[in-house]
């Protein structure tokens, strides 16, 4: 479930424990450069993926939780591998990292979807409060006051052009001809206001209500996000003609027959038109929506929600499993029963 985090920890909070040579020593490279808005010296390095900067006041680690753990975020944590990560950055770095202030925390999940992730991102709109940015196989939605951000984004081409070696090795096997979208959450300012805590500290991830918490916003905030119906023609459509026919007959099914039947006799009343061109137009509205439809609904929010809702009720699951569980379920929903028999059982 959690993805990127950054911790601060104080020296003040580690006064035992705090040895700028030792913690070098202990990262896997380091350097030392200047703050120029303090114009203070500090210490850069990294410990696996998660970099980490130190100063005589405080020591920052950032990066991908998941990746330190898993050595990829495809995989999702659950309650106990996030205790058990943050064990073990703490004794790697040989400090007291619980005692740490958490100053931004990601929360995440991949999802298999049926379709291209571009078609789902279609379906989101403009939304009050946020600021929308869409790129491609990305959308971004940042909070006007910037404490958090949501984004939703094609996965396996995310891998493929960052994680390129992770991508090689699954591309034939999990990954293989699947569309995944990620949606992650982002909270970077003020997350103790956004959970309703005094403060927020990392020893607060042993803590189950808080993971509920931080689930809970990620649903929430999927929930907020405005979408809209989109469409497709179905290859009935030969013509400009045939487009216009299709937007009338939705017009009419939008509006409802019964409404249209009541202004056109309006119409009549008011002596604008016949009782004659008043059943004729009323044939005309019969015959049209009488006919299929070329204009074809999509239901992709549909089942993107289907999807959050099933994750947001079972956040202790092994969401990797789940993933591949997914993966099996499309392909037998897809599959013919006397394949399906012979493949899987």
């Amino acid at each position: 479930m959690i993805d990127t985090i950054a911790i601060q920890l104080r020296r003040i909070d580690a006064p035992n424990n705090w040895d700028i040579d030792q913690i070098a020593n202990r990262l896997d490279s380091n350097t030392v450069r200047t703050i120029k808005s303090t114009d203070s010296v500090c210490l850069t390095g990294k410990l696996k993926n998660m970099k980490v900067l130190i100063t005589q006041d405080y020591l920052k680690v950032t990066g991908s939780l998941a990746k330190y753990y898993f050595d990829n975020n495809l995989q999702t944590m659950d309650h106990e591998d996030i205790v058990t990560a943050v064990v073990w950055l703490g004794d790697e770095l040989g400090l007291p990292i619980e005692r740490g202030f958490i100053k931004r925390i990601d929360i995440a999940r991949n999802i298999i979807v049926k379709r291209n992730v571009r078609q789902y991102l279609d379906c989101f709109d403009e939304t009050d409060g946020y600021h929308r940015d869409r790129i491609n196989d990305r959308l971004l939605y940042k909070k006007t006051n910037g404490t958090h951000s949501v984004t939703m984004y094609d996965k396996v081409k995310e891998l493929k052009k960052n994680e390129r070696e992770f991508y090689q090795y699954n591309r034939n096997g999990v990954l293989k001809d699947k569309n995944i979208l990620r949606y992650e959450v982002k909270l970077e300012q003020k997350i103790n206001q956004l959970l309703k805590y005094k403060t927020v500290r990392v020893v607060h991830l042993r803590s189950k209500t808080f993971l509920k918490k931080l689930n809970d916003f990620w649903y929430m905030k999927y929930k907020s996000i405005s979408t809209k119906k989109t469409f497709t023609f179905s290859t009935d459509i030969a013509s400009y003609g045939d487009f216009k026919k299709e937007l009338l007959v939705k017009s009419i099914k939008d509006m409802g027959i019964a409404s249209l039947y009541k202004l056109l006799e309006d119409l009549r009343k008011a002596g604008k038109i016949t009782s004659n061109k008043k059943a004729y137009a009323k044939q005309d509205i019969k015959r049209l929506v009488a006919g299929s439809s070329s204009l074809i609904e999509l239901d992709q929010t549909v089942e993107l929600m289907s999807d959050i809702e099933f994750l947001y009720q079972n956040v202790d699951k092994d969401e990797f499993t789940h993933l591949k569980n997914q993966i099996v379920k499309k392909e037998i929903e897809a599959t013919p029963i006397d394949q399906i028999q012979s493949k899987y059982f």
